[in-house]
């Protein structure tokens, strides 16, 4: 491209204005620039332009173009983009390139998984991919593809109507990873359904060791700590294993007589392997199992406080309770009370939010630090800033004292949970979205 017109576009993108209902309370984009998909990287907003053959970098603070570089001729496939290993990852089709953040150099390309219906997921150090019928331990800086691909096999099936359908018998997923091995679960050689576990390398791939003795729900509360590997399963069940061998070295089994799911939870903390099930929250040392403490208490579940837990994974399905709070030596630190059908979102300012008719908020110390109308009602938190978004509508809000920063028509999705500044996509419909910066409160 012509200079001239490299810098018209680069004025043009700029231009970008805000539309009319948008209501920003006096803050202005730093960058609004078109994007398929978007990520803020050492203070650039890097992003891939309309055709899906360039990427541009965007200053955050001037909101200058600082390079473009071509990095392919068409799109095949889902593009999307990642930040590993100091370089900026974008997966195009069955492809995964690798540029120079500061520079939009290329660092290299790799034949990988098609971005089309995988997900890529990172587990202590670990990355794997995991497809509607495969599943492969990858390189998380280059998504180079590591040892075998576990494929599972389709079903097909006649439905009531009499139409056919098909579906893969299971799922797969990357579960923990710990002692240079990772525990992957992938679909079951000997069947068309279930699922199996195996550990591999995680340098090379190479399958260690396998087992089908667990179910196939065990990739919901699963992970490392302590240098070992649990899994954790819905109905209460609990094993730990050597992630390289593969062997047991302890387990706890689920509550006898429930007519229903166990309320369970497994989460590593610096003080030990935490689990509350039903009422009853012990730690245990990871690697033995020996109970470090155990607390009976009335609370529909109760969490560690300082730990870093999943969005969704506390769920109040049934009715309304109470969300109870424990510090690591097992001191009961308060609790609050929540509405059925409420979720629990970690808080990476410290703390926690839990939706219902409200979103409430909880400090670090288990402490409610207040309450605001959950409208609308799904949130998206960041470090100095929460969302509340809908299908329609994103509000942002400061996270100190819910002032109003923006209300935006429209849909828009929360990029960056980081501190300082404020990095979201707003939907294109058939056409390309748009890239945009604000600075933090």
């Amino acid at each position: 491209m012509a200079k001239w017109l490299w810098a018209l576009a680069a004025l043009v993108a700029l231009a970008a204005p805000a539309a009319a209902n948008e209501k920003w309370s006096g803050r202005v984009p730093k960058v609004r620039v078109p994007a398929w998909d978007s990520i803020l990287v050492g203070g650039r907003v890097i992003v891939i332009d309309d055709g899906f053959r360039t990427a541009s970098a965007w200053d955050a603070k001037t909101g200058k173009r600082l390079w473009q570089t071509k990095v392919q001729d068409g799109a095949r496939g889902r593009q999307t983009l990642r930040a590993a290993g100091g370089a900026v990852v974008w997966w195009a089709g069955d492809k995964m390139h690798r540029l120079d953040p500061a520079t939009g150099k290329r660092l290299g390309s790799a034949d990988t998984m098609l971005n089309h219906d995988c997900g890529l997921r990172e587990v202590g150090g670990a990355c794997a991919m995991s497809c509607e019928c495969a599943t492969v331990l990858v390189a998380c800086d280059s998504g180079k593809k590591l040892g075998r691909v576990y494929r599972g096999e389709y079903v097909e099936e006649v439905d009531p109507d009499g139409q056919m359908s098909s579906f893969c018998g299971g799922r797969g997923d990357l579960l923990a990873s710990a002692g240079g091995a990772a525990v992957l679960q992938v679909h079951r050689d000997d069947s068309p359904y279930g699922t199996m576990k195996v550990g591999v390398d995680v340098k090379t791939g190479k399958e260690l060791w396998r087992s089908k003795q667990w179910g196939d729900d065990s990739f919901v509360l699963s992970g490392q700590s302590g240098g070992v590997c649990y899994l954790g399963e819905l109905d209460g069940d609990l094993d730990v294993i050597e992630c390289a061998t593969g062997k047991l070295l302890w387990k706890r089994g689920a509550p006898q007589g429930l007519k229903r799911l166990a309320r369970h939870l497994v989460l590593p903390t610096t003080a030990g392997l935490y689990r509350f099930i039903e009422g009853e929250a012990t730690m245990h040392d990871a690697r033995t199992g020996r109970i470090l403490w155990r607390r009976k208490l009335k609370d529909t579940w109760v969490l560690p406080l300082g730990v870093f837990i999943e969005d969704y994974l506390v769920r109040f399905s049934e009715d309304a309770g109470t969300l109870g709070f424990v510090d690591l030596a097992g001191k009961p630190a308060g609790s609050v009370k929540v509405d059925q059908h409420a979720s629990v979102y970690r808080d990476p300012g410290g703390g926690l939010y839990i939706t219902g008719k409200d979103i409430i908020a909880i400090d670090a110390a288990g402490r409610e630090r207040g309450r605001l109308p959950a409208d609308p009602p799904n949130p998206a938190p960041g470090a100095d800033f929460l969302g509340l978004f809908s299908g329609d509508r994103l509000r942002l809000l400061a996270r100190a004292d819910f002032r109003e920063l923006a209300d935006l028509p429209g849909s828009w999705g929360v990029v960056t949970r980081a501190a300082g500044a404020i990095l979201l996509y707003r939907y294109g419909k058939d056409k390309v979205g748009e890239a945009v910066l604000v600075t933090a409160p």
